[in-house]
């Protein structure tokens, strides 16, 4: 458990550090089940994901159409953005 909030804590300041934030909200979910049965683009600017056990994270480039998403391996940082996205300047 403690690793596991140094990492945690690690990729936050991370996070932060390329958002330009002080602070970010942290999450985590035991998630058992498809908790996004479709893909979407969230209304978000950026989104860092990690998964730390079993199967990673999937994203497409291509649409809700896309039959070959691609797969983060577990543990690995997967930095995701959202239609509130904008470059900086």
């Amino acid at each position: 458990p403690v690793a596991l909030a140094a990492d945690m804590t690690r990729l936050a300041a991370i996070f932060a550090a390329i958002i330009g934030r002080d602070r970010v909200r942290v999450r985590l979910d035991g998630v058992t089940h498809d908790s996004c049965r479709h893909f979407h683009v969230d209304a978000i600017g950026l989104r860092l994901l990690c998964t730390y056990r079993g199967e990673g994270t999937q994203w497409t480039m291509c649409g809700p159409e896309c039959r070959a998403p691609h797969q983060a391996p577990a543990c690995s940082v997967a930095l995701l953005k959202g239609t509130r996205h904008t470059p900086p300047a």
